[in-house]
């Protein structure tokens, strides 16, 4: 298994929610002949290639796999589906896309119509203009059309074939679905198998994207998902557009295989380690993954926004932006988050555990600043903490809780905080994790610390699903080193003079503990 992979995304456009998510986890090269598309200053690379019909797009395409170390390449545009489909079944790329009869017949949505039928799923009355009509009132669509472009209503025969000369392109006529509008976000994985499918309501849309939305946890089109992607052989992504009409049920109006315009619900909903971008980074990397159909979080609700980058004469980001510091800024008045330890936050009746914010920046100032000597021993950070710092801190960590990145949580006696214990920067790729921890004076020798730490070590295996824990603490740091060795984690080694305290420096032991073992010590 390669330590590194890249993931070449085509047709990059606007989607930089979906370059962004990728980069996090593989190099990214970005692919779009538009050298203003904004999504392609998310990637690690860009290129500008040739358009999609020009004889040098699959060359273009395939030096740049070669350069990168490309593992999977991902369109995230209708347009050149099939021409990576023809592609891969020619062994010239590792393109995410279903065989190219398939690409062709989705991107006709007169022929996706023929061949749901042919399969037995549930498709809408659709019929070719002039043939009789048996249900009114009917939507007129271009075959081929995208983002809902050119679709008009009509309620009799005059009207669907005006609105037929009217769009002036090969079109069909489909009965008007009455009900609720669905869309269901899948991945498959490279031998068709369908690996999850998250349903989601369909509140706004603008131009044929969604931009709110809320996943929901329905069996039916859970099930109907699945069916879709396996019967129709889908590779990588694809979205399944849904109408549960009064009269004729279920029917599928859409079929893109690719990613969906709302992205961003099927991120929210993955558990931890199973968003769509690591699913397919480490499909790239020769890895098998696992079915997990309906195994996602429901009642999260998305809405979407711009932003913008600007660039210099050389089409360069210059760094700025309308707001310091640049990016979008946080959302304002976020709730307090919910303990994400449960009930293993309460430690007895006296002793607790709960994430910090910013609020409690004051209270663990006074703390450290009441102890500083002594944390300053072997804390980098004690010496010189000052109430910013202990700020900034917190929102850093707050900030991690909101992303599932770790947290941090103050340990509380009787109303008091009494220290703290974290976890820090998640691996998801790995699977791993590391804890950190320090407790006022006053609260040693009570077994509060190793209760603390045993509470995160279950929720890190439990919970979080990740498989090793790592502490490390300075050799001469003797009551650190008891809470890893009274809880049974193996010492895998020293990092010699790997802390730095003032002008002394520190050999550094490594505690491990795997999640086999922790549930063998149980």
């Amino acid at each position: 298994m390669a330590p590194d992979v890249g993931v070449l995304l085509t047709g990059v456009g606007k989607r930089y929610d979906i370059v962004s998510a990728f980069a996090q986890h593989a190099t990214v090269v970005a692919a779009d002949p538009n050298p203003l598309a904004p999504a392609q200053y998310a990637a690690h690379y860009r290129h500008a290639v040739p358009r999609i019909d020009d004889p040098a797009y699959v060359p273009a395409l395939r030096a740049l796999c070669e350069r990168y170390d490309v593992g999977a390449v991902v369109p995230l545009t209708d347009l050149d589906l099939e021409v990576l489909a023809r592609a891969r079944g020619a062994g010239e790329l590792p393109a995410f896309v279903p065989d190219a009869e398939i690409a062709r017949a989705t991107f006709d949505k007169y022929e996706a119509h023929l061949l749901l039928e042919s399969l037995g799923l549930p498709s809408p009355p659709t019929v070719l203009p002039g043939a009789p009509v048996s249900h009114f009132p009917v939507m007129v669509k271009p075959r081929q059309g995208s983002g809902a472009r050119s679709i008009h209503r009509a309620d009799d025969v005059a009207a669907t074939a005006f609105m037929v000369q009217y769009i002036a392109e090969p079109a069909m006529v489909q009965k008007l679905m009455d009900g609720p509008e669905f869309s269901i976000d899948a991945l498959s994985d490279l031998e068709g198998r369908c690996l999850n499918a998250i349903p989601r309501t369909m509140i706004e849309s603008r131009g044929g994207e969604s931009i709110k939305g809320t996943v929901i946890a329905d069996p039916e089109l859970i099930e109907l998902g699945r069916r879709v992607v396996e019967a129709l052989g889908v590779r990588g992504p694809c979205t399944v557009q849904v109408f549960r009409d009064s009269e004729v049920g279920l029917g599928i109006t859409d079929v893109n295989t690719r990613f969906g315009g709302a992205f961003p619900a099927p991120m929210y909903a993955a558990l931890p380690g199973r968003t769509y971008p690591e699913l397919i980074v480490r499909m790239a990397r020769g890895e098998r993954i696992e079915p997990h159909v309906g195994e996602f979080r429901a009642g999260v609700t998305f809405t979407r926004y711009f932003w913008q980058l600007e660039l210099d004469g050389e089409l360069a980001p210059t760094g700025r932006d309308i707001v310091a510091p640049p990016g979008p800024p946080r959302p304002r008045g976020i709730p307090p988050a919910a303990n994400p330890l449960g009930g293993r936050a309460r430690l007895s009746d006296e002793l607790s555990l709960r994430p910090m914010g910013p609020d409690d920046a004051e209270e663990m100032y006074a703390v450290i600043d009441a102890d500083r000597a002594r944390l300053a021993e072997f804390m980098p950070w004690a010496g010189e903490q000052t109430l910013a710092d202990t700020r900034a801190f917190l929102e850093m960590k707050a900030r991690q809780l909101a992303d599932n990145d770790g947290f941090e949580c103050a340990i509380v006696r009787d109303a008091t905080i009494v220290g703290a214990v974290g976890l820090n920067a998640v691996n998801w790729r790995d699977s791993s994790t590391t804890i950190g921890y320090w407790l006022a004076a006053g609260e040693q020798g009570r077994g509060t610390m190793t209760a603390a730490v045993s509470a995160l070590v279950d929720h890190a295996f439990a919970v979080m699903d990740l498989n090793r824990v790592v502490i490390t603490a300075a050799v001469p740091n003797v009551r650190s080193r008891a809470i890893p060795e009274r809880l049974g984690f193996r010492e895998e080694g020293t990092l010699r003079q790997a802390i730095r305290v003032g002008e002394r420096c520190y050999d550094d032991v490594v505690y491990a503990m795997l999640a086999e073992d922790w549930t063998a010590a149980d």
